[in-house]
């Protein structure tokens, strides 16, 4: 997971004048760390107009580390520059276990969500 760099934003998303949450750090490459379950919907109600990307890992794990980089290099791609995308990165820890398996339906890491209208549309695997 990418977490040197990491610029502190402190910010509360707002929806129709009501806050919604705190939203995740963002990473100098562009990435959201998203670290509970509470930054997680806010991040996607405050972002209904964009297709929001969320790769679930772990630190332990050899799959997500090899991901890593094809995906920074994906989302460095000139072709996607400009377009309504937003790269996160929500890491498992023994707090997020549940969500992961009960809520999101995250049953192997690493998972990849693909977002929009603040729905999911498609995930891997």
């Amino acid at each position: 997971h990418i977490t040197q760099n990491i610029e502190t934003v402190s910010a509360t998303a707002v929806t129709n004048g009501l806050s919604i949450g705190p939203l995740p750090e963002q990473s100098v490459q562009g990435v959201y760390q998203i670290k509970s379950e509470e930054e997680y919907l806010a991040f996607l109600d405050a972002n209904p107009d964009k297709l929001v990307i969320v790769k679930f890992f772990a630190s332990y794990c050899r799959a997500c580390k090899v991901l890593e980089p094809k995906l920074l290099a994906v989302k460095k791609d000139p072709q996607l520059e400009g377009l309504p995308i937003i790269w996160a990165e929500f890491a498992s820890q023994r707090t997020t276990k549940d969500l992961f398996q009960q809520k999101l339906r995250v049953m192997t890491l690493p998972t990849i969500h693909f977002y929009a209208n603040s729905g999911l549309v498609e995930n891997f695997p």
